[in-house]
This record gives structure tokens, C-alpha cells and sequence, in this order.
């Protein structure tokens, strides 16, 4: 573990949190409607989101708790009820590392949380070219490449037009086949959304994106960057785990999420 301090993991829960409404924001109110989709405000620094017609983890969750006050039963039980009133099951409630275990809850996995700073990744020779996203392709290639239904996609164009946002794609030709986003605010970085089409994968693209995105975060005057994944483990194998120790990133505390008995 890194041995980064508490005001860094701080920030990096905040500029998560934070990017995680902005992507919600970005949904147009129809979609909104149709998926359910709803984020609430348990408490200051405490945010729930909810996304009933995608039952997984990552987009049911519960963010903060536990960062800058100790954790609430309270806040925990408000948030069980809304997610039993929404019909969703499947849902995170995440800790921090020291925090203690919910009541009645079981700890489902552990996501880490990693970080850098703004020091040149290692690069290496690619066929790819990389540009800005337009929303429509952003849109486009980030639900493809999370085998999603195409009318996800209008979210994804969505929150290439929210502030703060800077999307990319990676090109092989003529063809777009990864993409990937980040959100910055108050000179964090939160290292996003992003995809590579199953067909296409081995041409290094989201290497040279991590790449692209962290130059182009040292140019917009960021100090922290921040990501998230499920570490890489023989019960677990995750490339992108690794690809994101290699572009530099390093874990600087774990995300334990909590949820019902499977």
C-alpha cells in the first residue's frame, strides 16, 4: 500500500464522488426516467447513487462514507431503504479501510482506489492515433466496448458535455476502438469511463490513453490523479488492473464494498 496520507485519500474519494454526479448529471431526463436513475445527498460529502435497470455495483453505490466523519449507521440504513424502494439489490455500500463492517451486511469485494502524479508515463511505439471525442462516437464506442445496449450510448455522448469533462478516442485506420475520459476539478484528476472494442483489443489502446490522459492532465496544471479498479488477482484477473500499474498509478488505499448475503 502506498503510504500517501489521509488528506490525499480525502481528495481522491472527493474528486471521485464528484465525478461520479457529474456523469449522472449528464443523463438526459428521459433516460434519467426510463433507468430509474437517481443521486441523492444522504448527508454532506455522503452521495447515493442509484441506476435501477443496471443492476450492477458500480452504478448502485453509496460514496463518502467514512472519509471525513465516522461512519453513520443511520446514513446506512436510510440508504438500504432507498435502495429497497428503487428494487435494486445489487449495491455497494463502500468503506474506507479501517471503517467497521455494516450490521447485517457481507463484504461482496474490495476495489482498489489508485494514484499518481503529473511525471511523464512510460510510453511505448503504437499503430493508434488519438484525438478529441466528438460525443456521438465517445457515446458510441464506450457502449460498445461494455457490450451495453445501444441506448446507453445517449448517457455516454451526455457526459462528454458536461464541464470539466476530456474525452478521447484511439484510432486503428479509419476505425475507433477505445475511448476513455477523465474529469478534472481543483487540479484532481478522475480517471473515468472508458472502453476498448472486444475485436480490437491487443493494439495497446488503452496504454496510450492512460498515456494521453495523463500529459494532457500535466498540461491543464493537475497534481493528483485518481482511478479505480478491482485489483488483479488469480481469482480475479484484471489486465486493466495492470495496465494501470504500468502507466505509473500506484494503490493508495482500498474500497470496501458491502452488500447482501449472494
Amino acid at each position: 500500500m502506498s503510504s500517501m496520507t489521509y488528506t490525499v485519500r480525502e481528495e481522491a474519494e472527493w474528486i471521485q464522488r464528484t465525478a461520479w454526479a457529474s456523469q449522472y448529471a449528464a443523463a438526459p431526463p428521459e433516460f434519467a426516467a426510463a433507468t430509474g436513475m437517481q443521486v441523492l445527498d444522504l448527508a454532506p460529502g455522503v452521495t447515493q447513487f442509484l441506476l435501477p435497470a443496471v443492476p450492477f455495483r458500480m452504478f448502485n453505490r453509496v460514496l463518502g462514507l467514512g472519509v471525513s466523519q465516522p461512519v453513520e449507521q443511520a446514513l446506512i440504513q436510510t440508504a438500504l431503504a432507498n435502495f429497497a424502494d428503487a428494487g435494486v439489490e445489487n449495491f455497494a455500500i463502500t468503506l474506507g479501510p479501517d471503517d467497521a463492517a455494516p450490521l447485517g451486511l457481507t463484504l461482496t469485494d474490495e476495489w482498489a482506489v489508485l494514484t499518481r502524479g503529473v511525471e511523464p508515463a512510460p510510453t511505448q511505439a503504437t499503430e493508434l492515433t488519438l484525438t478529441a471525442a466528438d460525443p456521438e462516437t465517445f457515446g458510441r464506442v464506450l457502449c460498445q466496448g461494455y457490450e451495453m445496449p445501444e441506448s446507453v450510448a445517449v448517457w455516454g455522448a451526455g457526459i462528454t458535455r458536461q464541464p470539466g469533462w476530456h474525452m478521447f478516442l484511439a484510432w486503428l485506420g479509419e476505425t475507433p476502438i477505445g475511448c476513455a475520459g477523465m474529469f478534472i476539478q481543483n487540479g484532481a484528476a478522475w480517471f473515468g469511463p472508458a472502453a476498448t472494442l472486444t475485436g480490437h483489443r491487443g493494439h495497446g489502446a488503452q496504454t496510450a490513453l492512460f498515456a494521453h490522459r495523463i500529459t494532457e492532465a500535466a498540461t491543464l496544471g493537475c497534481h493528483l490523479l485518481v482511478t479505480e479498479a478491482l485489483p488483479d488477482t488469480p481469482r480475479t484477473p484484471n489486465p486493466s488492473y495492470r495496465n494501470m500499474l504500468r502507466a505509473g498509478f500506484a494503490e493508495c488505499f482500498r474500497h470496501l464494498n458491502y452488500g447482501k448475503q449472494p
